[in-house]
């Protein structure tokens, strides 16, 4: 029965009726009615989801995969272990990052959705997967082209200022070694979430920043080392003409 319910879901002609049944689902899965340890929830991990997981990575029906998207994040936001789990263990959120080029606009919002809500959750193993993985990738990608989509930029950014907020220091380190010239000379490094990620960057990371000054100090004393060789290079040519 559940399984109708979910290719109806899917495969509907009509969109108010996978809204209805969107809703419906989510109702079935809401851990406040249905306890976690249910049967119910079994059948929805062991057989539902893949089936959700597979359609994304396959269907061309935007519409339908931003609804299941937003199932998903209901399910990050309410099922704890058990949903975290299953995306790490079966590459749920690097099978779905072709998504956030998708031309609809509504299901790339919903993408972006969906990872800070992960993002949110602070999970040091699942913060671990997103570096692995270099998930935020398409986040970054989408505040390059989505310069004056207005709503993408907000999303993007309120992402980000998850990491900020939290004080998730391997996510901060992530973010600027992979990102750093976006973060700090992008069309958005004056935007004070990249102001911010910067800061934090700097005070959770002392070694590094005290690495560069070491570096910025050898340059310098190097390039005073070759102003000085030169300039006594132009004394003694002087000094031989005389």
């Amino acid at each position: 029965m559940l399984m109708r319910v979910a290719s109806l879901f899917l495969y509907s002609e009509f969109d108010g009726m996978k809204l209805e049944i969107g809703e419906f689902l989510k109702g079935l899965l809401n851990p406040e009615i249905r306890d976690l340890k249910d049967e119910f929830f079994d059948l929805f991990y062991s057989r539902i989801l893949p089936v959700f997981v597979d359609f994304l990575t396959t269907s061309k029906d935007a519409f339908a995969a931003a609804l299941v998207v937003e199932i998903l994040t209901m399910c990050a936001t309410t099922h704890g272990f058990r949903v975290r789990h299953y995306v790490t263990h079966n590459a749920v959120l690097q099978t779905l990052l072709p998504l956030f080029s998708s031309p609809s606009k509504a299901l790339r919002l919903a993408m972006i959705k969906l990872f800070r809500t992960f993002i949110s959750l602070n999970d040091e193993n699942l913060n671990k997967y997103v570096v692995r993985h270099d998930l935020l990738r398409p986040v970054f990608k989408c505040l390059e082209s989505n310069k004056r989509d207005n709503m993408i930029l907000s999303a993007c950014l309120d992402l980000l200022d998850q990491i900020v907020s939290k004080d998730m220091t391997n996510l901060l380190i992530y973010t600027m070694s992979k990102y750093r010239p976006l973060i700090a000379e992008g069309p958005f490094a004056s935007n004070s979430t990249m102001e911010r990620l910067k800061l934090k960057y700097e005070l959770a990371v002392p070694i590094d920043r005290l690495a560069r000054r070491e570096n910025l100090l050898a340059r310098r004393g190097k390039e005073m080392g070759q102003k000085k060789a030169t300039s006594e290079e132009g004394v003694e040519k002087r000094r031989k003409s005389d």
